[in-house]
């Protein structure tokens, strides 16, 4: 879906996106449909700060640059970790092992270790404030 969101973002209005993807494409039972709307609506709501908090963590990198793929990772983890009012929010090396995951699976070669080294930078950014 954030992927989706990166290469349409003219035609990602929350609610339609929301029920367009979870009437055709989603592949996973309604409970976790609340979720998931969740991760929509808090990254939306907070996409300026997430995308500065990635940005300052790039080193010799612009936003621009990353892959689309390893941005829609980077999106979701970052919100988890700096936004997620979730009673059961993982902590942080949960929320990263979880995106290094998804970068193996759907990422080319380098993006388990790139997104990895951007979520690394800002839990420890997180722990020293």
């Amino acid at each position: 879906m954030s992927f989706q969101w990166e290469m349409h973002p003219e035609s990602m209005a929350q609610s339609a996106a929301i029920d367009r993807f979870w009437g055709g494409q989603a592949r996973s039972p309604d409970e976790n449909r609340p979720f998931f709307e969740l991760l929509v609506r808090g990254i939306a709501n907070h996409l300026p700060q997430i995308d500065s908090r990635i940005e300052e963590s790039l080193k010799n990198w612009k936003l621009s640059r990353v892959a689309k793929v390893d941005l829609a990772i980077l999106r979701v983890a970052v919100f988890e970790m700096l936004f997620s009012d979730d009673p059961e929010k993982p902590d942080l090396a949960v929320s990263i092992n979880e995106a290094v995951e998804m970068a193996k699976k759907f990422g080319s070669a380098d993006s388990a270790s790139f997104v990895n080294g951007v979520l690394d930078s800002i839990a420890q950014s997180l722990k020293k404030a």
